[in-house]
């Protein structure tokens, strides 16, 4: 079991970033024309996995992915995300992001509930970063794809609802979008004409999944969610579907409840998304790209 240390919850970006620094100002990896590119890599690898010092390992990770991509690279990368510090899963998750395949997208989804906020940070970053570079190439799973996603806003009509549970309603749509195999999860943070662009590059439908938790009231049966879901073009927001989820939760105190109950309403209108999107795609067959 990880400990959990508390630098990692408090300023942890910060204390990350300044440790990959200080690793480049502390060690530099030097080669010689002499040493073959693959013996070079041989020994970054060793550092990388093997040193005793965290900041060395970084380096030695920063350090291979200036390198040409490689098994070798690839390989220590994905070794390396289970190292005990987050600064050097951090490493590793940039270098998977520039140099990783189709492969190493299973690596870094698997951090994306890591035990340091940076490093989950980072697993998003990076997933989405290669799945963008492997469409590019051709090579990544865009082909498969019919729908770019985003998970749009989650909302309460709940008045002194917690943060919690209206994240959690987020969080299960961020779970369904990841498992269906024709959507690609949105980065959220493109321009409007990036995304019309990517849409028309990839012959993608764009939409969007708002939320909105209705209810949340105490029954005979116990706690009761009604959520409900929008369905809306994306970038443009016209909206395409709506669905409606409802749950009850028993037992456990009032905020377990709370989250259990939205949980299972989300899901419950979720299970509606797959022929919602395809409704949808039939009402918008075209996408006008400016």
């Amino acid at each position: 079991m990880m400990v959990k240390r508390p630098w990692l919850f408090c300023g942890g970006h910060r204390r990350i970033a300044r440790a990959l620094a200080l690793a480049c100002s502390l060690i530099l990896v030097c080669h010689s024309d002499s040493v073959a590119a693959e013996s070079g890599a041989a020994y970054l690898r060793n550092l990388a996995l093997n040193s005793s010092s965290f900041r060395v390992r970084v380096q030695a990770l920063i350090s291979l992915g200036r390198n040409a991509p490689s098994d070798i690279t690839r390989a220590t990368m994905r070794e390396a995300l289970g190292d005990a510090h987050p600064a050097v899963r951090t490493a590793a998750l940039d270098g998977l992001a520039r140099h990783g395949d189709q492969g190493s997208l299973s690596a870094i989804s698997a951090h994306f509930r890591d035990a340091s906020p940076p490093v989950r940070a980072s697993a998003k970053r990076a997933h989405q970063t290669l799945r963008a570079a492997l469409a590019q190439r051709g090579t990544g799973p865009a082909s498969s794809k019919k729908y770019y996603v985003q998970v749009g806003r989650s909302s309460s009509n709940v008045s002194g609802m917690s943060p919690e549970v209206t994240a959690e309603a987020r969080r299960v749509t961020e779970r369904t979008l990841a498992g269906m195999d024709a959507v690609w999860v949105a980065r959220g943070d493109e321009s409007p004409a990036t995304v019309n662009k990517l849409l028309k590059q990839q012959k993608l439908h764009g939409f969007i999944v708002d939320s909105s938790i209705v209810t949340l009231e105490s029954t005979p049966s116990g706690l009761r969610a009604v959520v409900s879901v929008i369905v809306g073009t994306y970038p443009g927001r016209d909206i395409r579907a709506m669905l409606r989820g409802a749950a009850t939760a028993q037992g456990g105190d009032e905020r377990n409840a709370s989250v259990r109950a939205v949980s299972g309403a989300m899901q419950g209108a979720l299970r509606q998304l797959p022929s919602a999107l395809q409704q949808s795609e039939r009402l918008s067959p075209q996408v006008s790209y400016p």
